[in-house]
């Protein structure tokens, strides 16, 4: 092999003198400060408004304390589906204003029938013995009739009581249901806001990281 004309031996290749790194002008140094400036502000400027917000501008849920100090979380008043109470408490209403209907038709009927029964007899000649025999058949016609409504209105009192506590239970699954999709919102919303708070200080991150970067190139 030649002798290198320089008079110096010729390093392997791979090894040769690493390239100085190009000095950045004044006004290169200054551009690249304005524009990290520029950016940092930005950052500041969204890192603020994730901090103090965004809000909810309306929580679905309310959390409420007990008397034994125990917290609880439910949907607002005015979210709350409306129970059956009110219903079952028409119907109940209802159902006793027609059993009270239908003994009072009743009584009528039986003394209405008594009195029809008096005047042919007397318009016969009276009766014989005198009326007990009567008066204890209209008694217990009277008591059967009686039983016949009480026993019709205990049967449709047991019926709403069954479909009361259906209409009970299916409000409550409503409900629930329904807080669980609330919850559901809130969580997303909460999640979303720290995922870009997050996004945030990762841009600031990179920002300062630039920032370094930048000084230590105009160093000379």
């Amino acid at each position: 092999m030649g002798d290198n004309k320089s008079g110096g031996q010729l390093k392997p290749f791979g090894q040769q003198e690493p390239t100085a790194p190009k000095q950045m002008t004044p006004e290169e140094i200054k551009a690249l400060q304005d524009q990290i400036a520029l950016q940092q502000k930005q950052l500041d400027l969204r890192q603020k408004t994730f901090e103090q917000g965004p809000e909810l501008t309306y929580n679905p849920i309310v959390e409420t304390t007990g008397p034994d100090g125990k917290k609880t979380i439910g949907l607002r008043e005015e979210l709350q589906l409306r129970g059956p109470e009110e219903f079952i408490k028409a119907e109940e209403a209802r159902q006793g204003l027609s059993e009270a209907q239908a003994l009072d038709q009743m009584n009528r009927q039986m003394m209405q029938q008594q009195a029809q029964q008096r005047a042919t007899a007397a318009s016969r000649g009276g009766l014989r013995g005198g009326t007990g025999a009567m008066d204890r058949y209209s008694m217990r016609e009277a008591l059967l009739a009686k039983q016949g409504i009480t026993g019709q209105s205990m049967k449709q009192r047991a019926e709403l009581a069954s479909q009361a506590e259906q209409l009970r239970t299916q409000a409550r699954e409503k409900q629930v249901g329904l807080l669980g999709g609330a919850i559901k919102d809130v969580e997303k919303f909460n999640l979303d806001r720290w995922m870009k708070q997050k996004e945030v200080e990762a841009a600031k991150a990179q920002a300062q990281a630039t920032r370094e970067a930048g000084g230590s190139g105009g160093k000379k």
